[in-house]
């Protein structure tokens, strides 16, 4: 069987009618949609289906690429010897889930966790993605900023409120080769991923089922 390296992506790769194709095509995919819409309280088979823009807000986007990302990882485990997993921001919820290392169901409960304990803490943000400048450079020039899901030193996030999102876009729009602006309440990455993790800390219900991974996790 041959191998392969399997890259799942984050936040900022959804589009609409995301997953309309696995669904006509890998029928598990539509039981595993109904089990992650039970958990997440929200209707997504009609936002993929119907190709609706809604799939940018944050309560359907990550779920739904959540979701994506596995199901279609099971597609390729038909077909193909899954060598190593490499998950992007986002996507390491799915990559734990393939490896076996938590069921899925118990990785949607833990998106939807921090999903909701982001919304508790009310605070207005933005996450900017840029591609092809350097990010020694936009430290140097870029203030109150949070450098986060640091991939490369050409590829890097930014969390921050939405008028500093809109100084680093003003001054990396002519620089950058790829930006882009994804929505979200992270509007101080950093600092909030601390919090949340503590919180998930606290649910020891949330890691009962935890084991040791079956796909390596680069």
């Amino acid at each position: 069987m041959q191998e392969i390296i399997y890259f799942l992506p984050g936040q900022g790769a959804e589009t609409p009618g995301l997953g309309k194709n696995l669904l006509e095509k890998f029928p598990p995919s539509l039981e595993i949609l109904r089990k992650t819409e039970e958990i997440w309280g929200f209707p997504l088979k009609e936002v993929i289906l119907e190709e609706r823009e809604e799939i940018f807000e944050i309560k359907y986007c990550q779920p739904v690429l959540c979701w994506y990302s596995y199901s279609l990882g099971l597609a390729l485990q038909e077909k193909f010897k899954i060598k190593m997993l490499v998950p992007y921001s986002l996507g390491v919820f799915p990559s734990i889930a393939l490896s076996g290392i938590l069921p899925y169901e118990d990785v949607i409960k833990i998106l939807k966790f921090n999903f909701d304990k982001v919304k508790e803490l009310n605070l207005e943000g933005n996450l900017l993605y840029i591609s092809g400048y350097p990010i020694e450079e936009a430290k140097k020039n870029l203030r109150d900023i949070y450098f986060s899901s640091i991939n490369h030193k050409l590829s890097y996030t930014l969390g921050g409120s939405p008028d500093k999102i809109k100084v680093a876009l003003k001054f990396l729009k002519d620089k950058a080769f790829s930006i882009k602006v994804l929505p979200s309440p992270w509007a101080i990455h950093t600092p909030l991923l601390s919090k949340i993790s503590k919180f998930l800390l606290e649910e020891e219900e949330l890691w009962v089922n935890i084991k040791d991974g079956l796909i390596p996790i680069f």
